[in-house]
């Protein structure tokens, strides 16, 4: 690593030097640039390998983009970004597809989408560390609804609030999540896309007992298939200001269950 002594008007790669700023050091550094140029990467066949690794990374990354947007409603708990243990998650599935090459796997989240339960959303907190009974979620094929059922909680006992933090909600999304596939033009989802489905309760003061709770989802209309109900679960607190404000990276939640849809 160099410094330059006369300052340039720029940072960025000049053939194999790479010019750049950091904190630590005044003025403008330059060191050998690292790494494969990507032409070599795009056509030597040594890289072909790579190249297949690359396309199907591409389904991984449709899959965990549908399933972050859809869980929007709480993201106020997320307390760090767990999209590459999605990544991770995706890529289990699409190593358990047998009917394709390397570089064209498909991902078949409604075979094997049970791989994505019990992620969660939180490093600080869990579920169980603010709800210690059992929730429920159960299915009603005639009403085709979803239902979360969570027991009475009493402070202390069955519930732990969050330090400081007088009132909390229990949330419950639904998400309908395709599989991935390859066609003509490149990897797609199976499905259009859809509007998650949240189900969320009032306010409820911590300090109190908390009623038994049930929010339930119903089954949007769907086109196409196949497909996947994936169902989440969260716990955010708050605290009135004026107006009752959600704290941010307070809570827990996680997936819970995930349903063949056919």
């Amino acid at each position: 690593m160099g410094k330059v002594d006369h300052p340039f008007g720029f940072t960025g790669k000049v053939g194999s030097l790479l010019f750049y700023k950091t904190g630590m050091h005044d003025g403008i550094m330059v060191r050998q640039a690292k790494g494969i140029p990507g032409r070599r990467i795009k056509n030597d066949h040594n890289y072909g390998l790579l190249r297949k690794h690359s396309e199907e990374f591409k389904a991984r990354n449709i899959l965990s983009s549908i399933i972050y947007k859809s869980l929007w409603d709480i993201k106020p708990v997320f307390d760090h970004i767990f999209y590459n243990q999605m990544i991770s998650r995706s890529s289990k599935i699409q190593n358990l597809e047998n009917q394709n090459n390397i570089g064209k796997r498909e991902i078949w989240f409604s075979q094997f989408g049970s791989l994505f339960e019990g992620l969660s959303f939180n490093k600080r907190n869990s579920w169980e560390q603010f709800i210690k009974s059992t929730a429920d979620i159960q299915f009603d094929q005639e009403k085709k609804t979803f239902k979360l059922s969570i027991p009475e909680l009493v402070p202390g006992e069955g519930f732990n609030k969050a330090v400081d933090l007088p009132y909390c909600r229990f949330l419950f999304v639904l998400t309908v999540v395709p599989d991935i596939v390859l066609t003509p033009l490149g990897y797609k989802p199976t499905i259009g896309a859809l509007k998650p489905i949240t189900a969320a309760t009032g306010w409820l003061p911590c300090d109190k007992t908390l009623p038994a709770t049930e929010l339930q989802v119903s089954i949007p209309e769907i086109t196409g298939e196949p497909y996947t109900f994936m169902l989440s679960t969260a716990i955010s607190f708050g605290r009135m200001e004026g107006k009752m404000e959600v704290v941010k990276y307070v809570g827990a939640g996680r997936i819970m269950k995930v349903v063949n849809g056919q």
